[in-house]
């Protein structure tokens, strides 16, 4: 798309300038553009390469629309903004303003303000908003706003939508006796409220989405209040210091909202909600971090959705799970951290995220629970009893992206399938078990690898030079295992190798330099003791040991070893290690140079 705007500051009479998702470039001629008395629309939303800033305003725009949501005009809002009387929205979200944030008191024909993903500071005016008649929209998320939060907003009479997530609001949260029953949707999340939730909040009957998660609100909250809330399917508390009640028994809760997504973690509870008895569209139910104790009810599946259904459980004091996992076409589910024994459950087909790492299963890993595994794209076994040989079905989990199984008793030969034929793993974890023979050979040049963490087993035999295949890799970790053969000096091509750990193995002969090679550019930490290595580290390979010498880039990294995967999942990896006997997790320490 060509920069030049030339010429449409002549049309003096346009109405409707509308570029959005052009692929615009360049700077954008504000005070030309916006000189034009006539302009009622300009949208130039979802240009993310084009910048600008924000003119004067003089009075008498006609300007009813300004949207520049997804761009990157900068800068302040100028408070001239406000001679924009005509003003119906205003769209400035995701775009990289700072400063001050502007009154909308003078804008009585304002409808919509979307102000969010932004650097604005300041607070909300306690007053001015009776005059805003047509104001149904407000979008403040994610900025840095503090203060606290008017009780006046809550009695706009047209007011839809309030959203002030994540932001630094304090002070209690006040609902005004005439608070608007219109509201539909209210985001208080990721501030720093505090006090009891509100009775009044009862009252806001319109209300299809509350979330007031990760504040420091206190007290308990008693989910038979939502009987008043016919409307409701939006519910989170999570991360608060709250204590969440139910009252009367499971039966009282027929009739209840149809709760879409259920937030309820760090909330004090001692056993499952029973309003869930009585559920059958939860899309998420995160209930993590609470003391429940006992078996996991079979109830519980039944109240998920037909096309997904988001279920953490994790940090609480399940100690077993009752029949079968029945869920609809996708499942996400987080077990980790409980005391639930016995053997693996068996998941449903299509599963996409299974976490049952940190309980007490024992036996071995059953073929059928891989069955239900063909799509999904993260497991974890960590930290279990698990035993015997990992079935050859795990071949076919073909979109896996993490495999995570260590500090188990897990042994056998690694199956050969993880290297050589699958091109979607990215971290394989095995660390901890009593894994032996060679590691597999002929790995696959589309090998996905980015991290191998090996340690602690009883591999033998040589590294295989086909790892130069995984030309992602970041992390290899082969320590405390008996591993043969001279110092690999071919890894030193990888370009993105930050941690190797060779230690505690059975390699011998001279660290080398092999000419032409780049060795290892990026290396962070080089793990190599207690193996037969002489002649230590020749001067040229620590010359050449780039990204150790340069102190200020591994500090800008060292905190970013690991693997993340869509917005949802995160896999922070650790190898520790002893540096003249200080132990360290070489992964999280910012280390300037890590030799051990």
């Amino acid at each position: 798309m060509m920069n030049s705007f030339t010429g449409f500051e002549k049309l003096s009479s346009l109405l409707v300038l509308s570029l959005s998702n052009d692929g615009l470039l360049g700077t954008f001629p504000s005070s030309r553009i916006f000189s034009i008395k006539t302009l009622k629309v300009l949208d130039l939303s979802g240009n993310t390469m084009l910048h600008g800033e924000l003119p004067e305003f003089t009075p008498g725009s006609a300007l009813q629309s300004l949207l520049l949501s997804g761009t990157m005009f900068s800068r302040n809002i100028p408070e001239s903004i406000t001679n924009l009387h005509n003003l119906v929205t205003l769209d400035l979200s995701s775009c990289l303003f700072y400063g001050s944030l502007p009154s909308f008191a003078q804008w009585t024909m304002i409808q919509e303000v979307d102000l969010s993903n932004n650097n604005l500071v300041g607070s909300l005016p306690s007053d001015g908003y009776s005059a805003l008649h047509n104001l149904t929209r407000i979008n403040l998320s994610n900025n840095s706003l503090s203060g606290e939060i008017p009780v006046k907003l809550f009695s706009h009479p047209c007011l839809l939508e309030l959203d002030l997530t994540h932001n630094n609001f304090t002070g209690h949260l006040l609902l005004h006796p005439n608070a608007s029953s219109r509201l539909q949707y209210l985001f208080l999340g990721e501030n720093n409220l505090q006090g009891q939730i509100p009775e009044l909040l009862s009252k806001l009957s319109g209300l299809t989405r509350l979330d007031l998660s990760s504040n420091n609100l206190t007290g308990t909250m008693d989910l038979s209040l939502l009987k008043n809330l016919m409307n409701l399917s939006l519910l989170q508390l999570s991360h608060n210091r709250l204590s969440v009640l139910e009252k009367g028994d499971a039966r009282s809760y027929v009739g209840y909202p149809n709760i879409v997504s259920l937030g309820l973690a760090s909330c004090n509870l001692t056993k499952l909600p029973a309003i869930l008895m009585y559920q059958n569209e939860v899309e998420s139910l995160d209930l993590s971090d609470n003391s429940i104790a006992g078996p996991i009810p079979d109830w519980i599946w039944k109240a998920g959705a037909n096309d997904f259904y988001y279920v953490n459980l994790s940090h609480n004091l399940f100690t077993s799970i009752q029949g079968n996992i029945l869920a609809p076409a996708y499942l996400y589910l987080d077990l980790h951290s409980n005391m639930i024994e016995g053997s693996l459950p068996i998941p449903p087909l299509n599963t996409s995220f299974m976490d049952c790492s940190s309980n007490h299963f024992t036996h071995s890993i059953p073929t059928k629970f891989l069955s239900g595994l063909t799509y999904a794209y993260f497991l974890s076994l960590s930290n279990n009893m698990l035993t015997g040989e990992v079935p050859p079905m795990i071949c076919n989990t073909s979109n896996l992206k993490v495999l995570d199984l260590p500090f188990n008793s897990l042994g056998g030969l690694i199956p050969p399938c993880l290297f050589q034929e699958n091109k979607s793993i990215a971290v394989l974890n095995l660390r901890g078990n009593i894994f032996q023979g060679p590691l597999p050979q002929n790995i696959s040049r589309g090998c996905a690898l980015e991290t191998v963490n090996l340690n602690d087993n009883k591999l033998e035999d040589k590294l295989p030079e086909s790892l130069v295949n995984c030309k992602m890799l970041q992390v290899l970790d082969v320590g405390d295992n008996q591993i043969v053969g001279t110092f690999p000096d071919w890894l030193g091509d990888l370009p993105q190798l930050r941690v190797l750990v060779l230690r505690s193995n059975r390699f011998h002969g001279p660290i080398t330099v092999v000419d032409g090679t780049n060795f290892f550019p990026v290396l962070q930490v080089f793990g190599i003791s207690s193996n037969d290595f002489n002649g230590g580290i020749p001067a040229q390979c620590l010359k050449r040991l780039k990204a150790m010498i340069n102190s200020s880039e591994v500090e800008s990294q060292a905190r970013t070893i690991g693997y993340q995967y869509g917005i949802d999942t995160y896999y922070e990896n650790s190898v520790t290690g002893d540096a003249q006997g200080a132990g360290f997790d070489a992964c999280k320490d910012p280390i300037y140079l890590q030799i051990f």
